[in-house]
């Protein structure tokens, strides 16, 4: 089936709509007079738009046998634009109550740190540390030294080292 014998298929009112939809480029010209949306990663505004596009020439050629009668507006669409943008920046890690009875669940962001660790590690992470640094001998150091000797003390083992998953414990 040729291109033109899919288009005879669309009934003129979707295909007067899904000619009335936007190019990309000219609602990213839009878009860049809008303060929030102009705040936006250029990639990631593009992307928005593309995939607003997408959705509203689908639910054209999907939608139900009624459909409006008149095309959305450029304002209309930058909405749209815009509450996909907020989605995509949007911080996704939001608080949990633990109510699984297992204290240390890897699903629920592993163990909680003390008030005291979460200022330190603001602080250093704030600004260039030592991690991989030795400081008395001017050369590049280990990370995991900084805690190794802690956990000797700690488990009474002679040596000690820190890895970032089970995977690499093993």
């Amino acid at each position: 089936m040729t291109d033109s014998e899919k288009k005879s298929e669309i009934p003129a009112a979707r295909q007067a709509l899904l000619r009335n939809l936007p190019g990309v480029d000219h609602l990213l010209e839009i878009a860049g007079h809008d303060l929030e949306l102009n705040a936006a990663p250029r990639t990631l505004l593009t992307d928005c738009v593309r995939k607003t596009i997408d959705q509203l020439r689908q639910a054209i050629l999907n939608g139900p046998p009624e459909l409006p009668e008149t095309a959305l507006t450029d304002a209309d669409i930058l909405h749209q634009v815009r509450k996909s943008v907020q989605s995509a920046m949007a911080l996704n890690l939001r608080r949990v109550i633990n109510a699984t009875g297992i204290v240390v669940h890897t699903n629920l962001g592993r163990s909680l740190l003390a008030k005291q660790a979460l200022e330190h590690l603001q602080m250093i992470s704030s600004r260039y540390s030592n991690l991989e640094y030795n400081l008395s001998t001017g050369k590049r150091g280990l990370r995991y030294t900084v805690v190794e000797d802690i956990l000797c003390e700690l488990t009474g083992a002679e040596m000690a080292m820190v890895v970032n998953n089970n995977a690499a414990a093993v």
